[in-house]
């Protein structure tokens, strides 16, 4: 996704970060320097900041799948502390900036009975150096390149790890999307999945919203039925000020504007002092996210999230209903979990939005990001394709409790790709 956005980006943030004047971009108001929003609506930027430090990899060695407490207790910090868990390989991934001055953390892992305490300093040098796995992998096989995009059903596609196949009449362009998916021999991953209850990716009631930035397409009498979306894994950052925690969560979904029900899944990044980690997960709203421990996300990656209504088989379309079906894969690594079902918790699912979303979670300090775009396309029960370009959308503002612009969607950069710009002031 990056690879298409960052030329763009780069030329906005010039405009957005340090000052409109003399600055143009396609798509702009001819003559304003101002890029637009809402199909021409002009907008303006919050102040900027200097850059903060760029976090590095942290790789601790555990136990596969250990689920470990991280704390931060130094004097810089407050005593915090977070659930995180090792991959399949018993790797635990942190990221963080180099400290100058001492700033200790501790990691306390469990597995199978066994506890191990792990603790690392930033201001240390030999703390970013890279762990080796301590276990083989296990489990994992190769999905292959379909050679015939055609041949298998809707249903064989879905149990054999494939996303959903888009219609290539009536959705050329995201037909081509998956094409490009399907035709590459991919590594699946045994999924370990972790329910998080201490978590929720919500719903959204006002156009300026303490929970979530983005785009919702409504043209009214559409059912959408399928979303699928790929975005750049953006760089997290701590608040301006810094703070004990925070979290942020990129994600695409059906459903969530005024209804009671997400089918959604993206990236979640959350804090504990200066120290971030990041996980994939779905989640069937009002039900509790799925966090898929096994799924290795870095910042830069290219991660592809499809979700979709469907049958108990994987199946979408008219009549096949009655649950959610989720899809990822993180094309960096190249390494897929294959498919997820989960029944529909409340059978409240309209389909009257598709959205791609930058979500704040209640009562928890907003993370930033480095830079934040997202690629989505929908479908609807006849199998026509729509984006931000061919539908009615709400451009939804994230503010804070006291009605600041924390973070906002200001400009579409092509028919299926939007443009998150934050407030780094607040």
């Amino acid at each position: 996704m990056k690879r298409f956005t960052n030329q763009a980006l780069a030329i906005c943030l010039s405009c957005i970060g340090v000052s409109a004047a003399g600055c143009s971009m396609s798509g702009g108001i001819p003559g304003s320097g101002e890029p637009v929003t809402e199909k021409g609506e002009a907008i303006t930027a919050a102040g900027a900041t200097a850059p903060a430090p760029v976090p590095q990899e942290i790789t601790i060695v555990s136990t596969p799948h250990a689920k470990c407490t991280l704390r931060a207790s130094s004097a810089t910090t407050s005593p915090q502390s977070a659930p995180v868990w090792a991959d399949d390989v018993g790797l635990v991934h942190l990221w963080a900036p180099p400290a100058s001055v001492s700033e200790m953390y501790s990691l306390d892992c469990s597995a199978g009975g066994d506890t191990a305490q792990h603790s690392f300093d930033l201001a240390n040098a030999a703390t970013f150096l890279p762990a080796a796995a301590p276990a083989a992998a296990v489990g994992r096989k190769t999905r292959p390149a379909l050679t015939n995009p055609t041949t298998l059903t809707q249903a064989e596609l879905f149990a054999a790890g494939y996303p959903p196949r888009p219609d290539p009449t009536l959705a050329p362009s995201l037909y081509g999307k998956w094409l490009k998916i399907v035709s590459i021999a991919t590594t699946l991953i045994p999924p370990h999945l972790v329910e998080r209850s201490d978590l929720h990716f919500g719903a959204a009631t006002n156009k300026t919203s303490t929970r979530w930035t983005g785009i919702a397409l409504n043209t009214p009498a559409t059912r959408y039925i399928v979303v699928a979306g790929a975005f750049g894994v953006p760089t997290g950052f701590l608040p301006p000020g810094g703070a004990a925690s925070s979290n942020v969560a990129t994600w695409v979904g059906l459903d969530g504007w005024s209804n009671a029900d997400v089918v959604q899944d993206g990236v979640d990044y959350a804090t504990t002092g200066t120290v971030g980690s990041y996980s994939a997960w779905y989640e069937y709203y009002p039900s509790a996210p799925v966090f898929n421990t096994s799924m290795v996300v870095h910042p830069d990656d290219t991660m592809q999230f499809w979700s979709w209504e469907c049958d108990s088989t994987g199946v979408h379309g008219a009549g096949h209903t009655g649950y959610g079906c989720f899809w990822y894969q993180n094309e960096t690594t190249n390494v897929s979990a294959g498919g997820f079902i989960v029944r529909a918790p409340n059978g409240l699912f309209q389909g009257l939005t598709a959205e791609g979303v930058i979500e704040r979670q209640p009562g928890i300090p907003l993370s930033l990001f480095s830079q934040s775009d997202v690629e989505f396309d929908a479908t609807d029960t006849s199998g026509a394709t729509h984006n931000v370009n061919s539908d009615a959308y709400l451009n939804i503002t994230l503010i804070n409790n006291s009605g600041a612009t924390m973070a906002h969607t200001n400009y579409y950069i092509s028919p299926d790709v939007i443009l998150f710009t934050w407030n780094r002031s607040l």
